[in-house]
């Protein structure tokens, strides 16, 4: 039998790590989750009669199931990424397992009863009203496989940028895709036969920087929700100032407090601005009719009540209240959820493309993914404190529909009770420690206040973002991944001779940050949580084709010249080399390739054959000499790693 521990209002049933020791065949089979249909997969779900909720922890590999006064867990490994219901059983993606896991309730607790193969990095997963037809997005294959009821494969529906999130229309006419890196919204018209995704316009939000005006660069941070009634979709962003040369410059360390910069923005837009993209659909089939963006930066206390403080971060997703006159999206590097009405908004002059109105803030535990509505109750997942809360939400309403009613554009700021605790720490103290510093944008030890800035701003699931961002000289710089064991590549950065992980987790922090006086153990703790990271999966890592071999010959062939810098086991032989117009260049390590672009330091190269045909002149390797089947070849064998 489970051992349970009574924790607050919850107890923790401590199950046996393979899982529930019952089967289906011998328990009670409940039909919760029967009619509890969402326009989109979130790492929370609520069943059809809102009593249970059943989150995914991702990097501890459980999926926790939350009813009345108790709590159990499944321990499913693989990666648990997103949750949905297909009649009575639960499908849950497995991200690092190319698999979905298939779940039923047990005498009130749940077990896996099928996995089903996919392809690589399942992400989001949407089913149809009528159970016929379920979509997954695949992170690795740049591609959406359709599904039917049984889990067979139909189809499969191609998507550009590593599409991440799903959310399907209620009339089951319309999916839309979700790419993170790219910034791209896809709509699929399911009632063609054969449907082709169509790109979704969103308008550029444009703002005067520190060099003159600019656009900002957008990038999409989450998970979808289309409005309960199909009348509207919205997709959480990130717009970001990659053209400005850093907040944190060293002439400006040697002058004043970084904070002050950021404090100066006040609510204005700033190198960093969550929002979401909120697109007016036909309520009938789906279609997109037009795009308007809503800014989402508050002014809160998550850390200090005695110091309110400019509120920024990434939203992680998004939930439509049952009536659909609300939405919540979880703040997660900033330990808020913030709550806004859907429909009530006005123009601003000053935010550059963003529409504004009143919302709610409310602070919550470390670490907020997923919320869910149940008729007025409001639950979050907050999966670094492994906790599971309810929100003030009524209290929150009440505070929007005041302003609103007052024609102002004030903000309600609340706060949560402390969450029920779901699981035990799967990591130790130092894991633990390293992936809340990484990730959170309020510890002052690595990152200034006021900026809503962490590392994973950038290094979204310890990987990339896709953009190439300004350093102290002003030549654009790549995001690095970070993906894989980090300890084997150095030097680290660009261009300095950093030797260890925790120093340029320092660097990073002190000069771009605006952390202060985080000590050595800590950075230690990030250095440990970045190499805690696997490599990425895709489609054809690990390929085996006489193409693959083919290319790796020419690899290796001399006057290629490919193997001279990118040797070893990680493809990097370690050293610096001047390339265009960097000096001292760190050669970053191939494996995983074939899912970071853009590539060079400057991301100036969209593609991985863009790259081989610059190669042309000889400033990196010398391609000249080979024919475009030879191109082809190469580029297979660079795929593969």
């Amino acid at each position: 039998m489970p051992r349970v521990r009574v924790i607050g209002r919850f107890a923790l049933v401590l199950l046996p790590l393979s899982g529930c020791e019952t089967t289906p065949e011998s328990g009670d089979v409940r039909s919760t989750w029967s009619g509890a249909l969402s326009s989109g997969s979130q790492p929370l779900a609520a069943s059809a009669d809102g009593l249970v909720r059943v989150g995914v922890l991702a990097d501890e590999g459980l999926v926790v199931r939350a009813e009345a006064d108790r709590v159990s867990i499944l321990a499913l490994g693989g990666t648990p990424s997103r949750v949905a219901s297909l009649g009575d059983k639960l499908l849950v993606t497995l991200r690092s397992e190319r698999a979905i896991a298939v779940l039923a309730e047990v005498d009130g607790a749940l077990v896996e009863v099928d996995r089903v193969a996919t392809g690589a990095e399942p992400m989001g997963v949407v089913v149809s009203p009528d159970g016929s037809r379920v979509y997954v997005a695949l992170y690795g294959h740049d591609e959406v496989r359709v599904y039917d009821g049984e889990l067979a494969l139909l189809t499969t529906l191609e998507v550009s940028g590593l599409p991440s999130w799903l959310a399907l229309h209620p009339s089951g006419q319309s999916l839309y895709v979700v790419a993170g890196v790219g910034g791209a919204i896809t709509w699929f018209d399911l009632r063609e036969d054969e449907s082709v995704g169509v790109p979704i316009e969103i308008p550029a939000v444009g703002g005067a920087g520190r060099d003159g005006d600019l656009f900002f660069t957008r990038r999409l941070t989450g998970d979808p929700a289309v409005r309960p009634d199909g009348a509207q979709l919205a997709v959480p962003g990130l717009w970001v100032d990659n053209t400005s040369a850093p907040k944190h410059s060293a002439e400006e360390q040697a002058t004043r407090d970084p904070a002050v910069a950021y404090e100066m923005i006040g609510l204005g837009l700033a190198p960093t601005n969550p929002g979401l993209v909120l697109v007016e659909l036909d309520a009938d089939s789906g279609e997109p009719l037009g795009v308007e963006l809503r800014y989402a930066t508050s002014e809160a206390s998550p850390a200090d009540p005695e110091r309110p403080q400019v509120v920024r971060g990434y939203l992680a997703g998004v939930a439509y209240s049952p009536d659909g006159a609300y939405v919540a999206a979880p703040m997660e590097n900033s330990r808020l959820v913030v709550l806004m009405a859907a429909h009530q908004s006005t123009a601003s002059e000053t935010l550059g493309g963003f529409r504004e109105g009143p919302l709610a803030t409310v602070l919550t535990d470390e670490g907020p993914r997923g919320v869910s509505w149940s008729q007025a109750d409001l639950t979050v997942l907050n999966v670094f404190s492994l906790t599971m809360a309810q929100l003030p939400a009524g209290e929150a309403i009440a505070g929007i529909d005041a302003e609103l009613d007052a024609g102002g554009l004030a903000h309600t700021h609340l706060s949560a009770e402390p969450g029920a605790v779901l699981s035990p720490p799967v990591f130790d103290e130092q894991l633990t420690q390293g992936r809340l510093l990484f990730s959170s944008a309020i510890f002052t030890e690595m990152a200034t206040r006021d900026s809503g800035v962490s590392c994973t701003t950038c290094h979204v699931d310890s990987r990339m973002d896709g953009i190439a961002w300004p350093d102290f000289d002003k030549i654009p710089r790549q995001t690095k991944t970070l993906a894989g064991p980090m300890s084997l590549t150095a030097p680290f950065t660009w261009t300095e001779d950093v030797l260890t992980v925790a120093e340029e987790s320092r660097i990073t922090s002190e000069s771009r940050l605006g952390g202060r006086d985080a000590t050595d153990a800590q950075h230690d703790a990030v250095a440990a949580w970045i190499e805690h990271t696997p490599d990425v999966d895709h489609a054809t890592r690990g390929a085996s084709t006489e193409a693959v071999a083919r290319g790796k010959a020419l690899f290796e062939r001399e006057d290629v010249g490919c193997v001279g810098c990118h040797g070893g086991v990680r493809y990097s032989d370690q050293a610096r080399h001047d390339l265009y117009e960097l000096a001292g260049v760190d050669t970053p390590a191939l494996v995983g390739i074939a899912v970071t672009a853009p590539y060079l330091h400057d991301g100036r190269a969209p593609t991985l054959r863009a790259v081989l045909e610059s190669s042309r002149d000889g400033a990196m390797g010398d391609t000249s000499s080979l024919s475009e089947a030879e191109l082809d070849d190469l580029e297979a064998f660079l795929r593969s790693l």
